[in-house]
């Protein structure tokens, strides 16, 4: 299907070529059309970048992993990462990650200890060799 539509399609296109994890598909009936929208791990025989950061304030993810190689602080991760605010950092990168199972703790019968540090997981090296071979 060809599709020569105003700018609002030509502006959906740009945005999911930017994220591989979404795509669309297009319904018109009679004089209405429907946008429907999907992630890629909906889509038979498409699997989702679940790693991709969606805000490009900070490096990233995979900026993240790769730094974590070696066993490394909150405050070390932090600094690499540009972000300031540690709560924001923990919500929205730390923990999201070690539930994702991408980094782990060094010590993990005790989150809170002033020695912990963050190190790759299996997961992490494999997401990382994923997107070096996706670029």
């Amino acid at each position: 299907m060809d599709i020569n539509y105003s700018t609002g399609f030509v502006r959906i296109r740009q945005w999911l070529k930017d994220d591989p994890g979404l795509d669309f598909d297009i319904d018109e009936t009679g004089d209405y059309f429907r946008v429907v929208l999907m992630r890629a791990a909906d889509i038979p025989g498409r699997a989702a970048d679940i790693y991709r950061t969606s805000t490009g304030q900070v490096p990233g993810k995979m900026v993240i992993l790769e730094f974590c190689r070696q066993p490394r602080s909150v405050r070390e991760i932090m600094a690499v990462s540009g972000m300031k605010h540690r709560e924001t950092f923990m919500n929205n990168y730390l923990h999201p990650m070690i539930r994702e199972g991408v980094l782990s703790l060094t010590i993990p019968d005790k989150p809170r200890s002033p020695k912990q540090r963050y190190v790759i997981t299996e997961n992490g090296r494999k997401a990382l060799e994923q997107k070096a071979r996706n670029d």
